[in-house]
């Protein structure tokens, strides 16, 4: 089987997570260094106050009502979990971009360990980064990233992509940039970014269970969609430790390639039996039909590292959130 290269992902940005190992958490504070100064500051300047923002006669219709739905999410945990100051800090991006952010693996042949992990707020800068490394022969996997945070901004601006998501992951997409805020320089990164991801999810299931009305499907969807995604994250780590095993044999099997697929195959063949007892959505039916890249094993982080620290200190509470927030940030 042929593999490229480079390879790209194009989905809808989400929220990124927490995890990994020592050497790629190395990686990435490495990058930070080289890419934090300068551009991320460009864009926050390039933006508008999200009030301001809808009082300017520019935005479209479709633009106002999402601007005025973010305002409206942002409001509801100010109010519920002391939030204002960062909701007032929120802001709009005008233009035409993909994401907030870029994300680039490089990881070098044969393996499913990223050499580097870097995040861009140009996109085409990005890309160049990205060719570069190809034609230096390493596997390279770029991505749109949800938000500026790992570039030193928060809350990151909301950019026009973001009207694309649904009326929950947009829910989740502004409580995860007011909760990062919030949490400040408390813990290391790692900690900030489990903080932001569990205190998203449980105030969006808080915001859409406000909103919506006892008959509406969208928040046990949402809920179902989760569970699914702990269970993909809890999954996926084996499929990848079968290259990584692969991929230590030394010296290299000469059918390595074959093997490889054998060893995908295999895994997606009791994967897709099993689906309908793992899952309730069909969120992940289609995974596997076609092959991740090595970058893209990589590049790839536990969405959910960390938060069983969080639900621990959740359950001590009696599943008190707004206490959970008011004890962790002080408030």
């Amino acid at each position: 089987m042929k593999h490229d290269n480079t390879r790209e992902r194009r989905p809808a940005p989400s929220a990124p997570s927490a995890g990994g190992a020592a050497a790629f958490a190395a990686a990435v504070m490495a990058t930070l260094l080289l890419c934090s100064c300068g551009p991320a500051g460009a864009l926050r300047a390039a933006s508008r106050p999200l009030e301001g923002a809808l009082k300017d006669s520019a935005p479209d219709a479709g633009t106002r009502r999402f601007l005025e739905t973010v305002r409206g999410i942002a409001a509801f945990s100010a109010d519920k979990y002391g939030l204002g100051a960062e909701a007032a800090a929120l802001r709009f991006l005008p233009g035409d971009r993909a994401a907030p952010c870029f994300r680039l693996t490089v990881a070098p042949p044969r393996s499913v360990e990223p050499r580097s992990v870097s995040y861009f707020s140009d996109e085409a800068k990005a890309r160049k980064a990205a060719e570069k490394a190809g034609r230096a022969g390493d596997i390279v996997f770029l991505e749109p990233w949800g938000s500026l945070a790992p570039l030193g901004l928060a809350p990151s601006p909301l950019v026009s992509s973001d009207a694309a998501l649904g009326y929950d992951r947009l829910a989740e997409r502004v409580n995860y940039e007011l909760f990062y805020a919030a949490f400040g320089k408390r813990g290391d990164a790692a900690t900030r970014e489990s903080f932001a991801a569990f205190a998203a999810e449980e105030a969006t299931a808080a915001y859409l269970a406000s909103k919506l009305t006892p008959a509406s499907p969208l928040l046990g969807n949402y809920l179902a969609e989760k569970r699914d995604e702990r269970t993909f994250a809890a999954l996926f780590p084996d499929y990848r430790s079968r290259f990584k095993g692969l991929y230590g044999q030394s010296p290299p099997p000469p059918d390595l390639v074959a093997l490889r697929d054998f060893l995908s195959e295999t895994w997606l063949r009791d994967y897709r039996v099993n689906y309908p007892n793992r899952f309730i959505t069909n969120k992940y039916k289609d995974f596997g039909r076609e092959m991740p890249s090595d970058a893209e094993l990589a590049a790839w982080r536990d969405p959910f590292a960390g938060r069983a620290a969080w639900v621990r200190r959740l359950a001590e509470l009696g599943g008190d959130f707004p206490a959970l927030v008011r004890r962790e940030l002080g408030r």
